[in-house]
């Protein structure tokens, strides 16, 4: 038979001195299963609070803010994120009223500034 090439196995001690940027990275694998589920946790408070309903309200804002604030053949890209993020920022200040009410808080929040601030009792 033909003889097979040696793989080597690591061995968790060769791999536990392998240097404290190793320890470092380690110690950060579940960081992106707890923010995933972090999100999820998020979107399904955000949706009991705010409804389906006001979700998409506060999404139709977002988006006629964008079309009424970009001009995508004569700006800068980095403008267009700038206002792409203020649309966002729409968005979440509503669903922040909303989970600090416990229900959809009417009339809308329409503008991205100032930004809502959670517990303060509305925009700073």
């Amino acid at each position: 038979p033909a003889s097979r090439p040696r793989t080597r196995t690591v061995r968790r001690a060769e791999a536990d001195d392998a240097g404290p940027v190793a320890a470092a990275f380690r110690s950060l694998r579940l960081l992106a299963p707890l923010g995933f589920a972090a999100q999820i946790v998020f979107l399904v408070a955000s949706n009991q609070a705010s409804g389906k309903d006001a979700l998409e309200t506060y999404g139709r804002i977002g988006t006629a803010y964008i079309k009424d604030n970009t001009d995508f053949k004569n700006m800068p890209r980095m403008e267009i994120v700038r206002i792409q993020s203020e649309a966002q920022q729409i968005w979440w200040n509503n669903v922040l009223r909303d989970l600090e009410a416990g229900r959809a808080v009417a009339p809308a929040i329409e503008a991205p500034y100032p930004k809502y601030e959670l517990f303060r009792g509305g925009a700073g």
